[in-house]
């Protein structure tokens, strides 16, 4: 029969298991200001982006459209994971 395999809430100290993409739309730009001053601003994605590393998540504003995708990569380079997922995110957006 076998043992169904554990999950692990986003919330918790085990990060590397946090294997969902999680994505909000409509939040305002006031969350870009907040993660530009602790992280960084991103080119290329939308009218304005920015990654914050604390919370593994990019915020993009286009026209007036705003959404935010975050993920926990435990390997590779999370940032331009993010920027890309973002640049899709957009193009589907239309």
């Amino acid at each position: 029969m076998g043992t169904p395999p554990g999950t692990t809430r986003p919330e918790s100290d085990d990060r590397c298991n946090f294997g969902v993409v999680r994505t909000w739309v409509g939040f305002g730009e006031a969350w870009i200001d907040s993660a530009a001053s602790k992280g960084e601003e991103v080119a290329g994605v939308g009218d304005r982006a920015a990654y914050d590393p604390e919370f593994h998540q990019i915020y993009v504003k286009s026209g007036a459209t705003t959404f935010n995708i975050q993920c926990t990569l435990c390997t590779g380079d999370q940032k331009a994971v993010l920027t890309r997922l973002a640049g899709d995110a957009l193009g589907n957006l239309g």
